[in-house]
Formats: C-alpha cells, sequence, structure tokens
C-alpha cells in the first residue's frame, strides 16, 4: 500500500513539474511579426580631399535628429535565444558648419537587418535581454547644398576637358552600398509591447564628388564623401 502511495506522489510530481513547464514556456516571449517607431541621435561625417591644395583637405562631424520605422519577423529557439530578420527606412537631418560656411544634408538610410536576440531574464510578465546582428542597405543623401557641390564639380570636370593635353576621370552621385554593426538592449513587456535602446555602426562611405584628372602631366584631384558614423535611439515594437 505505501508503494502505491508513493507511486502515486511521484505521478503527482511529475504532472506538476510538467505543467509548470508548459506555462512558462507559454508565458515567455512568442515568435511572431513585429512592427516599431525609433527615434533618437544620429552622425554623419563629411570629408574632402584635394591633391592640389592640401591645406583645404578636412573632416567636419555633424548630428541631428534620427527617426525611422522597423517591420519583421523574430523567431525564438528557446524563451532565451532567437532570431530576428527586419527592414528598416530611417531619415537623420544635419548640418555641417565651418568658418562661417554650411551644408544641410538629409540621409535617407533603408535596408535588411538580421539580428540574434539573447534574453538573461524571461518571466510572465517581462522578459529582457540584448541583441547583436548586421545590416545590409543604401544610404541616399538629399539637399540643395550636395546638389550645388555636385554641379560644381561637374563645371570643373568640363573646363578640365577644354585644357589643351588633359585627360579626366569622375563621378558623380548621392546613393551608395552600405554594411553596419547593430546592437543594443531590448524588453518585451506583456507579450506584444518592446522597448529597446538599439545603436548602429555604419562602415562605408557615399561619394559624391570623385575628379582625378591630369593637365600636362600634372595630377589634379577632388573628391568629397559624406558617411553615417553612428546613431544611437529608443525604440517601440509591437508584435502580433
Amino acid at each position: 500500500m505505501r508503494n502505491a502511495t508513493h507511486t502515486h506522489t511521484a505521478k503527482i510530481v511529475f504532472a506538476l513539474a510538467g505543467l509548470s513547464i508548459s506555462a512558462s514556456l507559454a508565458l515567455a516571449e512568442q515568435s511572431g511579426a513585429f512592427v516599431g517607431v525609433e527615434v533618437g541621435y544620429g552622425e554623419a561625417q563629411y570629408q574632402v580631399k584635394n591633391i592640389a591644395e592640401v591645406e583645404r583637405n578636412g573632416k567636419i562631424k555633424s548630428g541631428g535628429v534620427y527617426y525611422g520605422l522597423v517591420a519583421g519577423y523574430k523567431h525564438f529557439f528557446t524563451p532565451y535565444l532567437g532570431l530576428r530578420s527586419y527592414v528598416n527606412f530611417d531619415v537623420l537631418h544635419t548640418k555641417f558648419s565651418e568658418q562661417g560656411s554650411s551644408m544641410r544634408a538629409n540621409l535617407f538610410t533603408y535596408g535588411v537587418n538580421v539580428d540574434f536576440l539573447g534574453n538573461f531574464l524571461s518571466t510572465s510578465v517581462v522578459d529582457f535581454g540584448g541583441f547583436v546582428g548586421l545590416w545590409l542597405g543604401g544610404n541616399t543623401w538629399q539637399g540643395k547644398d550636395i546638389d550645388a557641390q555636385i554641379d560644381s564639380g561637374k563645371q570643373l570636370a568640363d573646363i578640365v576637358r577644354g585644357l589643351p593635353n588633359a585627360s579626366i576621370k569622375t563621378h558623380f552621385g548621392k546613393s551608395a552600398f552600405d554594411v553596419a554593426i547593430n546592437l543594443g538592449l531590448r524588453t518585451n513587456i506583456a507579450k506584444y509591447h518592446g522597448i529597446e535602446l538599439a545603436a548602429k555602426v555604419p562602415f562605408l562611405s557615399t561619394e559624391i564628388v570623385n575628379l582625378q584628372a591630369s593637365v600636362e602631366q600634372e595630377s589634379l584631384g577632388l573628391q568629397a564623401t559624406l558617411k553615417h558614423t553612428w546613431n544611437l535611439t529608443a525604440r517601440y515594437t509591437f508584435s502580433f
């Protein structure tokens, strides 16, 4: 009789343990689609290289408001480990100023992201963790001042082409491919609501003007680039 009682008690304990595990899994952060908005601060860099006038070479850094949208899908393998992929579209407004002159620029950045998700804490109320990932996409720079720089570069190229014994190679553009690292902290509250502190560090520049010329065997060159250097945002996501 005692053995039967012990067996019955053991079955109850294992059943309760199974229910507890099932309940904890049900309450953990779930896989699914999500959308979000973000706002914060971003920084950009404007750089000029002039072979003929080295004293004019230099870099200017400037920051401004950075904001945008994200949408994608997250998948959790366990309550503590997951993966998400999503697209983003963001905007940065900035103004480069030096020695009384200025140049306004608007950056539109867009691409595809893949992040590894890790939860340090997973409870029935909240999940808290971090993420690290990769962004692949493009940058497009817009603004009247940027258009004016490109027009000036084209006019200079036309002048060089009109010179005797001159050759020139040119490139003008406002868009380019870029790669970046994503990292940050994230929390998921009451299943649907996410709050994140997200950082992105891009690596590549956009070449808006590049003139490489040779006149009477003398080399001339002018290069102007814009680069999105980093941004830090607060992000809200809603999961479906």
